[in-house]
């Protein structure tokens, strides 16, 4: 299971975390996308997914087990489920529950975690999960928020404008982690998400450099 996050919003998390679910079905590798934010329906063009997800699973008893969370998913893609958000607030009494049923999956797990903020669930996810990967983007604004950091990465992938001065190197220094992926702010991916996935994909280019993470 892998656990990605930001520091920040527009940092591009959840684009990535689909990038990374396609790449592994790419090759031939199921993947379960697992949506703390609510955002993988828009990027992947299927239909909005009101009612009965995570949030419905987390606030039932612990007895309510793994198995009724896959009974929650739906296909977002050729080998990629979803397992949709659901409405209401997400309860932090059963993280360890979660990542216990995550992490005995069999496939691969990548859960869009978005924003962390202090004190709520997503950051006990973010803690208790095993591998944790934050998307940064290269500018001096996130290098201060990393320096302030409370809950360490264990990997990063930067996503970085190259007209700007900040390196992937200064990120990996602000964050004590080491960067696993560059990417490079890319019309194409924007084009591909504005437009839905299902409509027209993410370069590959962008999918093989995520297929290197995994």
């Amino acid at each position: 299971m892998l656990v990605c996050w930001s520091v920040g919003g527009g940092a591009g998390t959840s684009v990535v975390v689909a990038g990374l679910a396609l790449a592994a079905a790419r090759a031939e590798v199921p993947a379960l996308v697992v949506d703390l934010g609510g955002d993988q329906p828009l990027i992947f063009g299927v239909p909005e997914l009101p009612g009965l997800g995570l949030a419905q699973w987390l606030g039932a008893s612990p007895d309510v087990g793994g198995d009724a969370l896959r009974r929650l998913e739906v296909d977002l893609a050729p080998g990629v489920a979803l397992v949709p958000r659901g409405d209401g607030a997400l309860g932090s009494e059963r993280t360890d529950d979660l990542v216990d049923a995550l992490g005995g999956d069999g496939r691969f797990v990548v859960v869009d975690a978005g924003h962390v903020a202090p004190g709520g669930f997503v950051e006990s996810v973010v803690a208790a999960a095993e591998r944790t990967l934050l998307v940064a983007r290269a500018c001096p604004m996130t290098l201060r928020r990393l320096e302030r950091l409370t809950t360490r990465p264990a990997e990063v992938v930067v996503v970085r404008d190259r007209r700007r001065s900040v390196t992937w190197r200064d990120v990996a220094e602000a964050s004590g982690a080491p960067v696993v992926a560059e990417l490079e702010i890319d019309p194409a991916v924007a084009a591909a998400v504005d437009a839905g996935l299902d409509r027209r994909p993410l370069p590959r280019s962008f999918l093989r450099v995520l297929g290197g993470v995994r």
